[in-house]
């Protein structure tokens, strides 16, 4: 694995079971850091970061930058919008039996109009998008501690196709050294990938699964 930085001359290497955590000690350029993760995560836009996995076609990863935990929903707009998707095309391969409950709905109102004082005839086709905004749609998450709530986050972003690198500002400050282990060993299982922003060096986590990189002062990559 490795992230290049338009504005770092070093890249940042680590191994595929490794979880690095960036340690960056120049204020200003660790906020203009996250600030260029945070615009690209939600542009989609090719730079400043590269962030590859080092396969042999050295794939682009998309990633998504999470600052405040707490606020992770796996209902929100984007993944409730990927289902939708997921529901259209399901539907379009059956177009069969959409055409059978159209016929059977028209048949249905038709029906009703008969009690009517006026002729009324109803006919037409489905629209797929509007036959699903019909309903309600929401995920099941039972999560009450955060830890939960993060883990149920990345399983259903990885499990829709939506991304499996999440950069994370200042995690250890929520979870304990047993939830740190935790949730490794879940990316680890469901192959999704950390990248962890801290303030300061934190002794918390799993060393053998860490792989620590401070940028100091004059923008020199430590390992």
């Amino acid at each position: 694995m490795k992230l290049i930085y338009e504005h770092l001359e070093d890249t940042i290497s680590w191994k595929k079971e490794e979880v690095p955590v960036i340690i960056i000690e120049n204020v200003n350029y660790k906020n203009k850091f996250i600030n260029d993760l945070f615009l690209q995560s939600k542009t989609n836009n090719d730079t400043p970061f590269y962030i590859s996995n080092e396969a042999i076609n050295n794939d682009k990863l998309n990633f998504e930058t999470i600052i405040n935990p707490f606020e992770l929903n796996v209902n929100q707009v984007t993944i409730l919008n990927k289902i939708r998707k997921i529901y259209e095309e399901l539907i379009q391969e059956d177009y069969f039996k959409l055409s059978e409950l159209t016929k059977d709905i028209s048949t249905y109102l038709n029906n009703l109009a008969l009690s009517l004082p006026v002729s009324i005839e109803w006919e037409g086709n489905l629209n797929i998008k509007r036959l699903i905004q019909l309903f309600e749609l929401s995920i099941l998450d039972d999560s009450t501690k955060l830890l939960e709530q993060i883990i149920n986050y990345l399983q259903v972003n990885s499990q829709l196709g939506m991304s499996n690198l999440f950069v994370f500002l200042n995690l250890k400050q929520f979870l304990s050294q047993e939830e740190l282990d935790e949730l490794y060993l879940f990316i680890q299982y469901e192959e999704i990938f950390l990248i962890l922003i801290e303030n300061q060096n934190n002794e918390t986590g799993n060393n053998s699964v860490e792989k620590q990189f401070i940028i100091d002062d004059d923008l020199c990559v430590i390992y």
